[in-house]
C-alpha cells in the first residue's frame, strides 16, 4: 500500500515538471477542397475539352500544392481505383494546365483561406488510337515549416 502514495507522488512531480518546462507548441492545419470533385469525360480524337477546377485552402496558414494527373485502374464492380503513381504511360502528355504561370508537377503556393483556378487542358491528338484511359487530377499539398518555432523539418 505504501507504494500506491509514492507512484502518486512522482506522477505528481513529473506533471508539474512538464507544466512548468514545456514551450510553445505550434500547430498547423491542412484543409483544401477542390471543385469540381469529380470529371468524366469522353473526347474524340482531334478533339480538346478544357475543365476549371478551384482549389482553396480552408486553413489560415499558407500551403505548397503540387497537381499532378496520375493514372488509376478500376478494381471492382464499384470502380474503386488503385492509383498508379509510378506509371507514365504515353497518354499522360494529353494532360496539360491552361494556366500561364502554372504547369503539372510544379509546386506552388496557395495562400491562407485563399483559392486558386487550375484549368485542366486535355488535348486528344487526331492518331490517338480509340481506347480508355482511366487517370486522376491529384492535389497534394504539404506545409513550409521553415521559420516556426517549435517545428523540425525534414
Amino acid at each position: 500500500m505504501k507504494k500506491l502514495p509514492l507512484v502518486t507522488l512522482l506522477l505528481c512531480y513529473f506533471v508539474t515538471l512538464f507544466l512548468l518546462f514545456a514551450t510553445d507548441l505550434y500547430a498547423q492545419g491542412i484543409g483544401l477542397s477542390l471543385d469540381p470533385p469529380i470529371l468524366e469525360a469522353v473526347i474524340k480524337p482531334g478533339k480538346q475539352i478544357n475543365q476549371t477546377f478551384t482549389i482553396k485552402n480552408l486553413a489560415k496558414d499558407p500551403v505548397i500544392i503540387t497537381a499532378r494527373v496520375i493514372p488509376f485502374t478500376p478494381e471492382d464492380n464499384l470502380g474503386n481505383p488503385t492509383l498508379k503513381p509510378n506509371s507514365q504511360p504515353e497518354w499522360l502528355k494529353y494532360f496539360s494546365l491552361g494556366n500561364t504561370n502554372l504547369s503539372l508537377n510544379t509546386p506552388f503556393t496557395l495562400e491562407g483561406n485563399g483559392s486558386k483556378e487550375i484549368i485542366l487542358n486535355i488535348n486528344i491528338p487526331k492518331n490517338a488510337l480509340l481506347s480508355d484511359h482511366y487517370a486522376t487530377l491529384l492535389i497534394s499539398s504539404s506545409i513550409n515549416v521553415q521559420n516556426k518555432p517549435g517545428q523540425g523539418s525534414s
